[in-house]
């Protein structure tokens, strides 16, 4: 409340094996400006978002706390971890361990990570990079797949999927509002 310049806040995050999930500098100040504000613990100024926007609907999950982030430094606010605050992300225990849940996961991960990369880089270095790391995960699904982990396998290839499906136009939604995959 006492900055009025502040976005977005969050605590530290830590994981379930206790281990910090942001870049942080463990210091003895009360506040650390950071550039990104991880979504799963997020405070939002209210004024500042009827100002800047808020989530972007085209995000399904995932990035969607990166483009805030940047939106919210772009309009001249700070984005900060309240160092004496601590929360437990346990990735991935929304939903039940399956193939299916995992491609699923993954495919909007890197469906995501592809459409956030849109507006921050050129048509081209959009293409490249994208091309880069759908190519680069495919061929890794591959590698899993071969040793059996067939868990990392379809996460990779559903990574790789997203990507491409980014890259040729598929969006994350369907006309009727469900997620495409």
């Amino acid at each position: 409340k006492r900055n009025k310049d502040v976005a977005l806040a969050s605590t530290q995050i830590y994981n379930d094996e206790k281990s910090l999930l942001q870049d942080v500098n463990k210091s003895a100040q009360e506040f650390q400006e950071v550039s990104l504000v991880f979504g799963g613990v997020m405070f939002m100024r209210m004024e500042i978002f009827q100002k800047i926007g808020f989530f972007d609907e085209e995000f399904f999950m995932f990035a969607e706390d990166n483009e805030i982030s940047n939106r919210a430094i772009e309009n001249g606010y700070k984005n900060i971890i309240i160092n004496n605050a601590k929360a437990i992300h346990i990735g991935g225990s929304s939903s039940k361990k399956s193939l299916k849940n995992t491609y699923r996961r993954f495919w909007h991960l890197g469906w995501s990570k592809s459409k956030y990369k849109t507006r921050r880089k050129n048509k081209f270095n959009f293409i490249r990079s994208t091309l880069r790391l759908a190519i680069i995960y495919f061929f890794e699904a591959i590698f899993y797949f071969i040793t059996g982990n067939l868990n990392k396998a379809a996460g990779k290839i559903g990574f790789s999927a997203g990507c491409f499906s980014c890259l040729i136009g598929i969006k994350a939604f369907k006309k009727d509002g469900s997620p495409t995959v």
